[in-house]
């Protein structure tokens, strides 16, 4: 068999914070700072697999598939922040306020490839039910990536209705600017068998 999947994310965040701050610095005064941060947030992320299996076990109830292939990641990161305030010191009864003023840009894109190997099965609970299961691992661009999923399956006359649950997650490079990726939650699909 050969199979194809693909994913794409779409992430952003948009908004603010205001801080106070105050300390004592004993009998000598106080220092503090207001600061109000803004920061918007935009990540786009596609992850293909691609991949073939061969079945090596096969009975009327259960299907047993080794898999390999490759796994793309692409990541496009865009990081806007704006940091603004007032530093203030009172020292000995004198007042000295300082505003400052910051902005950091981060626009950053990038893609790395994984080779995957696997198992894939399925198990027929009765005529109409079927409990499916996949999962893979691999290593390339990535410190490691692994994918799992588990669901179940009801036939119909001309296709199957799938409801599963998957979870993939990269660990990617600790000197990164992105450590882990981590993708989870439920699927609903069609299959057609020819």
């Amino acid at each position: 068999s050969i199979f194809a999947d693909g994913v794409y994310l779409g992430l952003g965040f948009d908004g603010g914070e205001s801080v106070s701050t105050s300390r004592s610095i004993g009998n000598f005064g106080n220092i503090g700072a207001d600061i109000d941060v803004e920061a918007e947030i935009d990540m786009d992320a596609f992850i293909g697999t691609f991949g073939a299996g061969y079945r090596f076990h096969e009975t009327s109830r259960t299907n047993l598939s080794f898999v390999g292939g490759v796994r793309y990641l692409y990541i496009d990161l865009d990081v806007d922040v704006k940091t603004e305030g007032n530093a203030e010191l009172e020292l000995l009864g004198q007042q000295f306020t300082r505003a400052f003023e910051a902005q950091t840009n981060i626009d950053e894109s990038d893609s790395n490839w994984d080779a995957i190997i696997g198992l894939q099965g399925s198990t027929k609970i009765n005529d109409d039910w079927t409990f499916l299961y996949y999962g893979d691992i691999g290593t390339g661009d990535s410190d490691l990536t692994w994918q799992a999923s588990v669901g179940v399956s009801y036939a119909f006359e001309n296709f199957d209705l799938t409801l599963r649950y998957r979870h993939m997650d990269f660990d990617f490079d600790s000197n990164a600017a992105l450590d882990e990726l981590t993708v989870s939650g439920p699927q609903v699909g069609i299959v057609f068998t020819f």
